[in-house]
């Protein structure tokens, strides 16, 4: 219950800083230019790829690089479905923050395998 706790939490924190960001960049008190949109939806991509990856394979406690790409290609293909369903055209910098999602997810999984389960 408390793994679950943490997961929804962390989520929560996640979606929560996205919506303050985007919250800041309507009001016009940062600057929203392309690039730094990029970078800051990579960089919370990324955080919540491993993060996710993490905590299921935490709990898999085998096959850490198969998992974390399994779980990596249900987060491209979520996105895929999404860009499909706005209509937004697919350039070529998806596929460098999609291969992103998919190491970190990767990486994510190893750590989650490799990570210690503390005893109580």
């Amino acid at each position: 219950m408390r793994n679950i706790f943490k997961f929804i939490s962390i989520f929560v924190i996640l979606i929560s800083l996205i919506l303050f960001y985007t919250f800041l960049g309507y009001k016009n008190i940062i600057n929203l230019t392309y690039t730094l949109n990029n970078i800051v939806s990579i960089i919370i991509g990324f955080i919540f790829s491993i993060v996710l990856s993490y905590n299921i394979n935490k709990r898999k406690q085998k096959n850490g690089i198969l998992n974390g790409i399994f779980v990596g290609l249900i987060i491209i293909t979520s996105f895929i479905i999404i860009k499909s369903i706005t209509k937004t055209v697919f350039l070529k910098k998806d596929i460098l923050k999609y291969s992103v999602y998919l190491l970190s997810s990767i990486i994510g999984g190893i750590i989650g395998v490799n990570k210690r389960q503390v005893k109580n």
